[in-house]
């Protein structure tokens, strides 16, 4: 009987301990996409084809050749670094059947997030901000940024 006590007590232990790895794995990572927050410009510059468009202080804009984020078609993607750190990703989807598979994509990330408006959303993980609006248009806007690096800044 004491046998049978510890078996089930360890395998209890073990479903709990598993049940907590699994759904640690499902958070996302600080970062956009596979992109940890604090990348070099050096590595992401040739496989994303970023190319300069604006500087301000240590901020540095760059468009990339990004199209798709989850299943969204996605209009512009700028990369933005913080004294050549990755920090940022502005996106701009159209339509809002598109944009509304970019929001579908953001919860099962980052959960139900904060709805501040039936258009407006914004989620916070760990170092990782997301902040999600849409037009009366359908059009969208999302602002994916590392708040550490980009508080650092200021």
């Amino acid at each position: 009987m004491k046998n049978v006590r510890t078996v089930v007590k360890t395998i209890a232990v073990v479903a709990i301990v598993s049940v907590g790895l699994s759904s640690a794995d499902t958070l996302p990572q600080d970062g956009f996409q596979e992109i940890p927050w604090g990348t070099s410009l050096a590595r992401l510059e040739q496989k994303f084809e970023l190319s300069p468009l604006s500087t301000e202080g240590e901020c540095h804009r760059y468009s990339s050749n990004i199209r798709k984020v989850g299943t969204a078609e996605v209009s512009e993607c700028e990369f933005e670094f913080v004294r050549d750190e990755f920090a940022g990703v502005a996106i701009l989807t159209s339509g809002a059947r598109n944009t509304h598979r970019l929001l579908a994509y953001l919860k099962k990330l980052f959960g139900e997030g904060h709805q501040e408006s039936p258009w407006a959303y914004q989620w916070f993980s760990g170092q990782t901000h997301v902040f999600y609006d849409e037009d009366s248009d359908g059009d969208g806007y999302i602002y994916w940024y590392s708040r550490k690096l980009l508080i650092e800044r200021e």
